[in-house]
């Protein structure tokens, strides 16, 4: 994998995520025992992190030939 790639893959788990999920109430909705809206909160949340690393990768130069 692209070294790039692959270093948006990890901020994306790493960093964005786990601030996503605190901010949208997916950790309100499994403390509630409301699981349907917690997934349906976490899909949402891939959904969103999915397109702003399309748009990330769109920027990315193509690699090189070798």
């Amino acid at each position: 994998m692209i070294p790039a790639v692959q270093a948006l893959l990890n901020y994306t788990d790493d960093m964005l995520l786990p601030k996503l999920l605190r901010e949208n109430g997916y950790w309100d909705a499994i403390h509630q025992n409301d699981l349907q809206q917690a997934a349906a909160l976490e899909a949402e949340a891939l959904f969103q992190l999915g397109l702003a690393l399309g748009l990330e990768l769109g920027r990315l130069p193509p690699p090189a030939k070798p």
